[in-house]
């Protein structure tokens, strides 16, 4: 009796096509997964660069633990801290162009962390409403006034910030975005937004997990130049665990203060530190890699816009928009069935009704993989639609 309203919200999920479960890989290959016996070619995938697969990548990982503790054992602030991960942030600061760097277990907790230690009671937080869901979280369980701003709309943008732009208003102004948003492959126009924030004194913050290590000069990234402070991660493109954050001169100061999630967490530990201090190098040699991503990720767009369904994104996330969510979990579980892991995004994930199929693009797929996905695609769409 005691779970009886719990379980009537899983029927209510399931006859929404919105019920979610995990699928458990049995093991995993360069772009192949094994799922229930089955391999399936794997668009569901962050790591775009292959870098996750690199047998290479995978020995320097397994000889960082092997030398290092596998444990900080406290937090950052009781004594979790180190040498060796002040030189991982160090590294990471400079690679993509900041002064300052702390590392956090993941990129959920880095934008709950950011958003604590930035906005207050009297302060105001305007956010792209297709922002991560992590952020999203951060902004509705903070203090300040949460402000909405139509997706890469600068213009709406614009007259929100006007409207905070009062002769007695002191309060902070926090700008949020992505430099490529994960449901939607798109990006922000950042010389606006620098211009924008600039005018109105405001703090622009970017996400740029979908984007360190694939987009920008040597994968710097989108919004170098025009953010004052990102959040990264380590477990897409950059074939780790674990994320950062990049911040200006004292940025670190506010997270040891202000920020509950960084302040009461247990260190990433050594081992983890001394890994991630490899990354700079290693990624800044894999242009290679960012070159067939982007040449894979041009086909599939152009094969897919054939389907008759609106197709979204400009770069390695490409979204195909089914809408109904019960056809979209249809359309996943037929992939499936065709030899194909991608995913579902329906609400909340997405906004309701716009659910969508979510390819990620990797170094490692194929010209004939596309085909083979595309064809596939076409084969269901035909017959469920």
């Amino acid at each position: 009796m005691a779970y009886a309203a719990l379980n009537a919200r899983l029927r209510a999920l399931t006859a929404a096509g919105l019920y979610r479960r995990r699928i458990c890989q049995e093991s995993r290959q360069g772009k192949w997964v094994t799922v229930d016996g089955r391999q399936l070619l794997n668009f569901a995938s962050n790591d775009y660069l292959g870098l996750a697969a690199d047998t290479d990548w995978q020995a320097q990982v397994a000889r960082c633990f092997a030398q290092h503790p596998p444990s900080a054992s406290a937090s950052a602030l009781a004594g979790g801290h180190s040498r060796t991960i002040r030189a991982a942030e160090e590294s990471l600061a400079e690679y993509f162009g900041y002064a300052e760097c702390v590392l956090l277990p993941s990129g959920y907790q880095a934008n709950l962390a950011l958003l604590q230690a930035l906005a207050f009671c009297g302060d105001t937080v305007l956010y792209d409403k297709r922002i991560h869901a992590s952020t999203a979280a951060a902004v509705r369980a903070g203090a300040a006034t949460p402000c909405g701003f139509r997706h890469n709309d600068t213009r709406h943008l614009t007259r929100r910030l006007e409207k905070t732009d009062k002769p007695d208003s002191s309060g902070t102004k926090v700008i949020l975005v992505e430099s490529l948003y994960s449901m939607d492959g798109d990006s922000p126009d950042f010389a606006a937004l620098r211009r924008i924030k600039e005018r109105h004194n405001a703090i622009l913050v970017a996400d740029e997990a979908h984007a360190f290590g694939v987009l920008g000069t040597e994968g710097r990234g989108l919004a170098t130049g025009s953010a004052d402070m990102a959040v990264g991660t380590l477990g897409k493109a950059l074939g780790l665990f674990g994320a950062f954050i990049l911040l200006p001169r004292g940025g670190t100061e506010l997270l040891c203060n202000l920020a509950s999630p960084f302040i009461h967490s247990t260190a990433l530990p050594d081992a983890h530190a001394a890994c991630a201090a490899m990354l700079p190098r290693r990624i800044a040699r894999m242009e290679e890699q960012r070159d067939r991503v982007a040449r894979l990720s041009r086909l599939m767009r152009t094969e897919l816009q054939g389907l008759g369904l609106p197709v979204h994104g400009t770069a390695h996330i490409i979204t195909l928009e089914t809408g109904d969510e019960a056809l979209t979990s249809r359309t996943a579980a037929k992939l499936r069935q065709h030899g194909i892991l991608a995913l579902a995004a329906r609400h909340p994930t997405v906004p309701a009704r716009r659910a969508v199929i979510r390819l990620g693009m990797t170094a490692l797929h194929s010209a004939r993989d596309i085909e083979v996905c595309v064809r596939s695609l076409t084969t269901i769409l035909r017959g469920i639609v």
